[in-house]
């Protein structure tokens, strides 16, 4: 299971989280003001969790559950083209 996991309480954006969902990683994390500011359904592999290991735990046994978007999702394009200054 690929999981990312973010307890920091304190985020002044979340770029790992966003980097984590452009990978195709199901992401839990308690602060990440980036994915706060977008409706639920732009950010679909995010949830939020409370600070709390029992919380944490529960939501990854959530993700491990049989039924559960536990696996990466479709990398979308951007996470997948390489490019270089130069185009190519």
């Amino acid at each position: 299971m690929d999981v990312f996991v973010s307890t920091s309480p304190d985020e002044a954006f979340g770029l790992a989280v966003v980097e984590a969902l452009a990978a195709g990683l199901p992401a839990l994390y308690v602060a990440c003001p980036a994915i706060d500011d977008l409706t639920p359904d732009a950010a679909p592999g995010a949830r939020r969790i409370g600070g709390s290991v029992p919380e944490l735990i529960s939501a990854l046994r959530g993700i491990r559950a049989p039924g559960s978007p536990g696996s990466r999702s479709r990398r979308p394009p951007a996470a997948t083209t390489s490019r270089t200054a130069h185009g190519s």
